[in-house]
């Protein structure tokens, strides 16, 4: 095996092992995960999703892309659900490494820009924290769209291109339909792109582009066809109640954004970029900017949340970072000389290396281990404020053992798939508001009874959801900044579980 491969290999390596180091220090996954769990235990035990499911909003039909938990399900047949997803999770988290190493070297012809990228696609700050313990489609959607981007680069090439692509185009819809409409964007504005700047675009790449939008649209309209008829465009945004809307698409700050994605890639992407929009013409390199142009215009005008987009745009930078390296590094005496000026024997040294090129490598690979891991890592260790601690499920499993089957439990929105799966209890809401007519209702409902100040108020809306047990966590004592409710009392509340997790009963009724 060449020394570079190995290098490649081993960065795979250390990265799935930092990965399943964070995962494996909690026993628990993320809050929003546990929609997965159910899903993947339902396809294990009947061969199918959970479609109707009488736990959410007190009973509901869910619709969504459905291969992913398949894949899962497929995936966990030998080992615990909750170990299988934590696994199998991160080893889809770390494909983008291999993707992105093709698509750089595809650019530049040469394997250290490529590896380079590689490195740095494996510590993107905001998707390694959105991975790291969570069973989320984009773990396997990312790398996805982006081997689909490497096909297409090479679709002219070779027919084997061709029916991965085909096959991709296929995929991506089944596991994450709002992605896949940003991939035809991409594709799009490519197209838009090239026809500008006068360049040729082959007869297989058009006819393939419009392949892509038939597919997308018709495999999306088959799943989500009641949604499509009910909100129009409106779908877009997943019937989030206005309420939360703003959490949900963000204004996201230039330094945020930085952060997010990394120094380094974020500066020298944003250079490329320019430099071949204005100066240089290259129709791959042009693709991707069109990638980043769609992920970019759906960030600005709200089509799409900031975390999902800045994940998109943290990929295709780390690939335009081998352009900048290959394209306009080639001064590799820059960063000895900054050196020499700190450091005087530095100087002599590099009179004996060729152009101080080795050296240079060794500072830039410093440069990009501090500023790719060290946010990364920051983030990987707020993971156990996202998952449940172990006092959460006791509570829970209490709950469980001591209330009927059909008792219905008030608790904030991100607490709702955990309840459901450890419980085994109906919430009035959860994080999943499609097709859901009173979205608003209820989430407005929620927020009244865990934070209002006035009994009757609470009782009153207990009473019209038809429950009669308030699950307080420490998520509601932060978010509300209260330790119990402000209306609780010894007589008409009794606190049946009191712990770090509080569980009161109502005992009263408005007459």
């Amino acid at each position: 095996m060449k020394k570079k491969n190995i290098i490649l290999f081993a960065t795979i390596f250390v990265t799935l092992a930092i990965r399943l180091y964070f995962t494996f220090s909690t026993p628990y996954l993320s809050y929003d995960s546990y929609f997965a769990v159910r899903q993947v235990e339902h396809i294990k035990e009947k061969g199918v999703p959970l479609i109707y499911d009488d736990l959410s909003y007190q009973g509901r039909t869910l619709v969504f892309s459905p291969l992913f938990y398949y894949i899962l399900a497929l995936l966990s047949f030998l080992i615990p659900t909750i170990t299988a997803i934590k696994l199998i999770s991160n080893v889809f988290a770390i494909l983008p490494i291999l993707a992105v190493y093709l698509i750089a070297k595809e650019l530049t012809k040469k394997q250290i820009p490529a590896l380079f990228s590689a490195f740095l696609a494996a510590f993107i700050p905001i998707f390694f924290f959105k991975t790291i313990n969570s069973a989320t489609v984009y773990s396997l959607a990312i790398p996805l769209m982006f081997f689909s981007i490497y096909c297409f680069m090479k679709i002219s090439e070779k027919k084997k291109y061709m029916y991965w692509f085909i096959v991709t185009v296929f995929l991506l819809p089944l596991i994450h339909t709002l992605l896949s409409f940003l991939f035809i964007l991409g594709l799009l504005i490519f197209m838009l792109l090239t026809k500008i700047e006068n360049l040729k675009i082959e007869k297989i790449e058009s006819e393939s582009i419009l392949f892509s939008v038939l597919v997308v649209f018709w495999l999306s309209f088959l799943i989500f066809k009641k949604a499509f008829l009910l909100y129009g465009s409106g779908f877009i945004w997943q019937n989030i109640p206005s309420q939360i809307l703003g959490m949900y698409f963000p204004e996201t700050s230039i330094l945020g954004a930085v952060y997010k994605i990394g120094v380094i890639p974020f500066i020298t992407g944003i250079f490329v970029i320019y430099s071949y929009l204005f100066i240089k013409k290259d129709r791959k390199i042009y693709l991707l900017i069109s990638f980043a142009f769609a992920a970019s215009l759906c960030l600005w005008l709200k089509l799409m949340q900031a975390d999902t987009g800045l994940i998109l745009l943290g990929v295709i930078f780390s690939i335009l970072f081998a352009v900048f390296y290959e394209k306009f590094f080639s001064i590799g005496l820059v960063l000895p000389i900054i050196a020499s000026i700190f450091y005087k024997k530095a100087f002599k040294k590099m009179k004996r290396m060729k152009t101080g090129r080795n050296f240079t490598l060794c500072i830039l690979f410093i440069i990009l281990l501090v500023s790719a891991i060290l946010p990364s890592l920051t983030y990987a260790k707020k993971i156990e404020q996202l998952s449940p601690t172990q006092e959460e499920i006791n509570a829970l499993i209490w709950l469980k053992n001591n209330t009927n089957k059909n008792e219905s439990v008030v608790a904030t929105l991100e607490e709702g798939y955990l309840i459901n799966y450890v419980a085994e209890r109906p919430v009035i809401a959860d994080l999943n508001f499609l097709l859901i007519a009173d979205a608003n209702q209820r989430f407005e409902d929620i927020e009244r009874i865990l934070a209002t100040p006035y009994k009757t108020v609470a009782i009153s809306l207990l009473e019209k959801y038809n429950t009669k047990y308030i699950y307080f966590s420490r998520n509601a004592r932060n978010k509300y900044d209260v330790e119990t409710p402000r209306y609780i009392d010894d007589e008409c509340f009794n606190l049946v579980y009191d712990s770090e997790v509080k569980i009161y009963e109502c005992l009263c009724k408005l007459k």
